[in-house]
């Protein structure tokens, strides 16, 4: 206490200070001196802004007088600039004031920024190659995108199930029971969903046609293992974390190579909520380390159909610093890599994150699927396939939508695969090239193949085949296998897909429907229904009966002879001069002897006889039943065996691709072309367009001349001499009548019927055409061209995939953190230099001073004074703290204390003269503050107390704000204390 009172004392004593100068005098100028014993250490405040603090030590107090402050603090601690604050210029204070605020702002705004950027925690990324002689060659699966083989759903191991009796309502299927697609769903309801789905996905021996390691060597369909992912089954090689493949270079000639069958005749394209293929035909390759484990299939690398795919890729293994993005494996994590269900595999824990929302949902497990000692299996049934597709597809949906990253951090030692794609097309040998085309079969040499799954493979090769021994991709029972299954999966699609059934259906009604339509309009092939056109016309009044109401002009008409040219002269001398042919009738024997007798008139007779005659003839035909077929005749049992054929298929007696065959064979592909036309369309257009209504329109031409005839009189007596021998009158007016009665007819009724047959006929075949084209001439060939499997087939189906390492290199890429707190420091320090001229010790001294000086914290904070609010609510009377009394020690001479210091400082005489002093300036203020002490306690000078005396007695407190130290020997013990 000795020690540190004398450094207390040499931080408030100038050293500047004359040592001859008593002590007493600068307390002569100071004004009068505070005193307490509150406390080991205490600042009081004098009237003039003075500071006294006592210092008490074990040799008494020490009363040492201080005029530290705020400025003083920063001045010892050598801040720069800070001595211009007490220049006596007040425009040099403010200026250098501003400056020195201006950049504290900016050290502020600056150590702000640093410690932000050290809350970012930024990290820095470096990034080192390897260059090792080998490298581990990652895991590849392959995964189709079709989920569901259409063979299998539609099989008989599926439609012939019989499924445990449904109690209630079903969770996956809807009300559609004509859908095979729900048919399947309520035969397998009860199956094991991971049963099913392994069932459902595609084989690898189907998938997998070809695969060749790095080395060249050939790969095996056993290297390849089961990969279950949250989309599907997918077929993993080089999956043993403890034995992976390595490579030794780089390149296209260090690649994994297969050859993949897409098998998109499997997919399923029908309108069905659960089964249908979303995505488009391809295969998704996944590139992945041994230790992964992949929970989707969607961030693999698409390869479509059609294409020869190159696959390079690069590998980077990186280290990420943990934290909110990572996760770092301890020992146990490392060791629990191998148990799925393990809550300590950091790996899985995004699939257990599906599993779980399923179990939770669903009350079953899936975990079967991807593990086989999976606990739960025990303490849950496993999901079957209603629960499957009812509720756990909804749970899966449900945790991708919302995402696992919050709860399933990655680790953060991770080796990264990137890959990009080379597009090729396909080589052209793929599939052995066909060198023989087989003659067209007979429609009875077509025979329908069982498409049973368990029935050996045909040995029918469809034509002499050549492939060349280097490039032979296939193998004769690989093609042969290839084209069953294919066979089989485009049998189903016709029957079960909706696009293909309702296609191939609808045209069938619409052929059936162009038959039924001729058949109904008695238009048909066969005598029940046909009627000809002099059956339809005979409902006409004006036609039924011609042959009856002019029986004797037929008569004549049949019976009329051959025109001689002599008889011919005869005739048109009639016409010329009908009294000169009575006188001499034999008087011109040519046409010619006429000509030069009556000149140009003989032109204009013969003109009127050729119009009259050819009128006739055509209206002769017209109205002559015997101008028209009665039946048709022709062999029509071809078209009957194509009916009978589509009916076949219809009841599923026959397969489509038999009938596609048999449609096109020899007898069948150009019937309906050929035969049919000339046998039927052809006769039946003749009589209602040649014979009916082609001579009407020609009579319609022709006849405004007839009339012209008939206005004259020409036209009856022309009649009259050509078809009945003579020009009576009788039979001019005969002539004129049925000239006339014809041409009513046929220009009126006859021709409107007329019109309407040729029309519906037309329309009739026509829609019968267009049926018979669409059907076996577009959808059937189509199929078929399936079944030629040349450069269409493998387009559709098959893609070659070489997946190589791009450069025989390793990228490392480690985090490390850019700015510690030891950058922060350094940050900080140099901003206090650079706009401040500090440091962080300096700030540290500042606050040392601060609190040495008293300039920190509350003053003399162990005394209790008086609270205000109890002065303005003029409180009688406030009892003292106990807490606040503290025994005086008797007081020691200064002089008698051990240090030299002090000793030097205050002698005997010194502390004397102190006394006297203390005694003499202290006698005012003490009465001032017992004054004020006294009329606190007096309730009634509190009661008069006006508010400005109230205020003014509150300042008098402010200013003396220690209690009094009272020693009253009348009232010994009494307020030798602090009110509180």
């Amino acid at each position: 206490m000795v020690r540190m009172a004398e450094r207390l004392a040499e931080n408030f004593i100038p050293e500047a200070r004359n040592e001859s100068e008593p002590a007493y005098s600068r307390y002569k100028s100071r004004g009068a001196l505070n005193r307490s014993r509150l406390n080991s250490r205490a600042s009081l405040a004098s009237s003039q802004g003075r500071r006294i603090t006592l210092v008490e030590t074990d040799s008494g107090l020490i009363e040492v007088e201080s005029d530290k402050q705020f400025l003083d603090a920063f001045k010892d601690a050598n801040m720069d600039a800070v001595h211009h604050l007490n220049a006596t210029n007040p425009v040099t204070r403010g200026l250098w004031c501003l400056i020195i605020i201006a950049f504290v702002i900016l050290v502020l705004v600056q150590c702000y920024s640093q410690i932000k950027l050290y809350i970012s925690e930024p990290v820095a990324t470096n990034i080192e190659a390897e260059y090792p002689s080998k490298i581990s060659f990652p895991t590849v699966a392959i995964c189709n995108n079709n989920q569901f083989r259409l063979t299998y759903l539609t099989g008989g191991r599926i439609m012939n199930r019989r499924s445990k009796s449904i109690s209630g309502s079903l969770l996956s299927t809807g009300h559609d029971i004509e859908s095979v697609f729900d048919t399947v769903l309520r035969k397998s309801w009860d199956m094991d969903a991971v049963k099913f789905l392994r069932s459902a996905a595609h084989w690898k021996s189907r998938m997998i046609l070809g695969c060749t390691w790095p080395n060249g060597t050939s790969c095996k369909l056993s290297d390849f293992k089961a990969v279950w992912t949250t989309t599907g089954l997918c077929w993993a090689i080089n999956s043993d974390p403890h034995n992976p493949y390595e490579v030794t270079g780089s390149g296209e000639g260090h690649g994994l190579r297969l050859l993949l069958n897409v098998e998109s005749y499997e997919r399923v394209d029908a309108c069905t909520k659960h089964f249908r293929t979303k995505s488009l035909p391809g295969l998704k390759i996944l590139i992945y380390n041994q230790t992964d484990v992949p929970d989707s299939s969607m961030n693999g690398v698409n390869v479509p159909s059609g294409y020869s795919m190159d696959i390079p890729f690069k590998m980077q293994h990186r280290s990420k610093l943990p934290g909110v993005h990572c996760i770092e494996e301890n020992d146990e994590q490392i060791e629990a890599s191998t148990d799925f269900n393990n809550p300590e595999n950091v790996r899985t824990c995004t699939l257990r994150r599906y599993m779980t929302e399923v179990e939770n949902s669903c009350h079953c497990t899936l975990r079967r699927a991807y593990t086989s000692n999976s606990t739960n299996d025990l303490k849950m049934a496993a999901c079957n396939v209603d629960q499957y597709f009812g509720c756990a597809q909804e749970a899966m949906k449900r945790v991708r939508e919302e995402g696992t990253a919050s709860t399933c951090l990655p680790p953060c030692k991770s080796i990264d695969y990137t890959a990009w794609q080379d597009m090729n097309r396909l080589p052209q040998n793929l599939m052995p090239a066909l060198i023989e085309e087989q003659e067209e079969d007979d429609e009875d040499d077509v025979e329908q193949e069982e498409l049973d799954e368990n029935v050996s493979f045909s040995t029918v090769s469809g034509g002499e085949t050549f492939s060349c021994e280097d490039s032979a991709y296939l193998d004769e029972k690989q093609v042969m296998r290839i084209k069953r299954d294919a066979h089989r999966a485009y049998e189903m699609q016709a029957r079960h897909q909706e696009d293909i059934f309702l296609r191939s259906r609808r045209l069938i009604a619409r052929l059936r429907n162009a038959i039924t339509s001729i058949e109904r309009q008695k238009w048909g092939w066969h005598s029940d229904t046909f009627n000809g056109v002099a059956d339809r016309l005979s409902n006409l009044t004006c036609f039924s009966n011609f042959s009856e109401r002019h029986r004797d002009v037929i008569n004549i008409l049949e019976s009329r002879p051959i025109t001689s040219e002599e008889k011919k002269a005869n005739q048109m001398f009639f016409l010329l001069d009908e009294n000169g042919f009575k006188r001499n009738a034999t008087k011109y024997m040519s046409i010619g002897d006429l000509k030069s007798r009556y000149g140009d008139k003989v032109d204009d007779v013969a003109e009127e006889i050729a119009i009259i005659l050819r009128i006739m003839e055509k209206l002769w035909h017209v109205f002559m039943p015997d101008s028209y077929l009665k039946s048709i005749s022709g062999d029509f049992s071809r078209m009957d065996r194509i009916i009978e054929l589509m009916d076949q298929y219809e009841l599923n007696k026959l397969q489509r691709r038999a009938w596609a065959e048999k449609m096109q064979s020899r007898q069948m592909k150009h019937f309906f072309e050929d035969d049919f036309y000339e046998s039927y369309y052809q006769p039946l257009i003749k009589d209602l367009d040649t014979t009916l209504v082609k001579q009407i329109d020609e009579v319609e031409s022709d006849w405004p001349k007839v009339e012209y005839y008939l206005q004259r009189g020409s036209a009856g007596k022309t009649g009259a001499i050509m078809f009945f021998g003579d020009g009576k009158k009788e039979n001019r007016q005969k002539f004129e009548k049925l000239i006339i009665e014809m041409h009513e007819c046929a220009s009126g009724k006859l021709r409107k019927e007329a019109g309407k047959m040729l029309h519906s006929f037309k329309k009739s075949y026509r829609e019968l055409q267009a049926a018979y084209g669409k059907l076996f001439k577009e959808e059937l060939p189509d199929y078929l061209e399936n079944f030629q499997f040349g450069n269409k087939f493998v387009g559709d189906n098959f893609a070659m995939v070489n997946i190589f390492l791009h450069r025989m290199n390793l990228e490392v890429w480690s985090q490390d953190r850019t700015y510690g707190f030891w950058s922060l420091a350094c940050d900080i320090g140099g901003a206090l230099g650079l706009f401040l001229g500090a440091s962080l010790l300096t700030i540290i001294e500042i606050v040392y001073l601060c609190i040495q000086y008293g300039l920190c914290g509350k003053r003399a904070r162990n005394m209790k004074c008086i609270p205000m609010d109890k002065l303005t609510r003029q409180v009688k009377k406030v009892a003292t703290c106990s807490c606040c009394k503290k025994e005086e020690k008797p007081r020691e001479p200064i002089y008698k204390k051990k240090s030299q210091s002090y000793q030097r400082r205050y002698t005997a005489e010194d502390e004397e003269q102190a006394e006297k002093f203390r005694s003499r300036t202290s006698s005012e203020d003490s009465k001032m503050r017992k004054n004020i002490w006294a009329q606190m306690n007096d309730p009634s000078a509190n009661s008069t107390l006006t508010p400005s005396e109230i205020k003014h007695f509150l300042d008098q407190v402010q200013r003396h704000s220690q209690p009094p130290s009272y020693h009253d020997d009348q009232h010994p013990g009494m307020f030798h204390s602090m009110f509180y």
